[in-house]
């Protein structure tokens, strides 16, 4: 799951699905006791989170202290091989001075990449935990800054790149996090987002099984189409747009397909877990490991091949800020941006 998240209070199930926010929203599933919804109007789908104080979802535990960990050693090794992979596809996009933002860096491997291999600098990241923030700072020597995106605009300066693997999905004011990085990208910059794709081909079979819901750390689940939306209203020329993952569409479809048959949900994915969570009895993470092995090719292609019809199970998108803006949104932006 993404970096950003950070592991979770569980939500009591709801009996009844509770009322939308608006009233052309069409309810689909009750996840974990979280009612989930589609938005016709703007194509995403929002989960309702049944608890009073947000807060208490993110707790300190989700990485272990000292090693910034979150998975046992050799899930560890393969998550900083991708980590590496993603500064080195980072990089083609950055320039010289320009300075990348990854946003929920989760334990800043990805900003001490770009800074040893591809010597980019500055390379700046936020992060919610504390854990993950100290363990990025006193151990990688990245440069870290503690706390939601809006409140540290003021500490922020412009960039060339900015990156989020998987975290405006967890993000209400989605909205928001949208427009502050079109404010802090330089004109001609990129915009790199990965999240979970809601119209992928597994959630019509997993229904509200499927990994990418996720209850109750994601609260807005965004389409191809949904997405699309966003980014033009807020002024960005998309580059590119994929739904294929190599590090995360086929391990979310076969979880997904396992979620399906089982009363536990993400069972093989909580075995491999260093900290936090309650870990599922051996018998099921080995029996859910063999099912992964004896699926993992068939499901591998499917992915390649519905890459191509947008239901890939992970929505990848670069976006660019162009660099032709009228003299009014430049101005705008100098004003929020002194």
């Amino acid at each position: 799951m993404a970096d950003h998240k950070i592991e979770s209070m569980k939500v009591p199930a709801s009996p009844l699905p509770l009322p939308p926010p608006h009233p052309d929203w069409k309810f689909q599933y009750i996840s974990e006791g979280c009612p989930i919804y589609f938005d016709p109007r703007h194509d995403l789908y929002h989960s309702i989170i049944p608890v009073s104080d947000p807060t208490l979802l993110y707790q300190e535990q989700f990485y272990e202290a000292g090693s910034g960990a979150r998975f046992f050693s050799p899930v560890e090794a393969v998550t900083r091989f991708f980590r590496r992979r993603r500064a080195r596809y980072i990089a083609r996009f950055a320039r010289t001075g320009g300075g990348v933002l990854d946003i929920g860096c989760g334990n800043g491997y990805i900003l001490y990449y770009l800074r040893e291999d591809h010597h980019i600098s500055p390379v700046i990241g936020t992060q919610v935990s504390a854990t993950a923030q100290a363990f990025a700072q006193k151990t990688l020597g990245v440069t870290v800054k503690l706390g939601e995106l809006p409140e540290l605009i003021p500490e922020l300066p412009q960039f060339c790149v900015i990156t989020a693997w998987h975290v405006f999905e967890h993000v209400a004011d989605y909205e928001t996090y949208f427009k502050l990085s079109w404010d802090l990208l330089f004109p001609g910059g990129y915009l790199i987002l990965e999240v979970p794709n809601a119209k992928s081909w597994t959630v019509p079979f997993s229904k509200e099984g499927w990994m990418g819901w996720d209850p109750p750390q994601h609260v807005v689940h965004f389409t191809p189409e949904g997405m699309k939306k966003i980014l033009l209203r807020y002024g960005f020329e998309i580059v590119s747009q994929n739904t294929f993952s190599l590090e995360y569409s086929v391990f979310t479809s076969l979880q997904s397909i396992c979620n399906r048959f089982s009363h536990r949900r993400n069972a093989f994915y909580d075995g491999l877990r260093r900290v936090g969570g309650n870990h599922p009895p051996l018998w099921l993470v080995l029996g859910q490991g063999v099912l992964f092995s004896v699926l993992f090719l068939p499901v591998f292609l499917i992915n390649l091949l519905f890459n191509q019809t947008g239901l890939g199970e992970v929505l990848h998108v670069v976006a660019r800020k162009p660099t032709d803006l009228p003299p009014s949104d430049l101005r705008a932006q100098q004003s929020a941006n002194p």
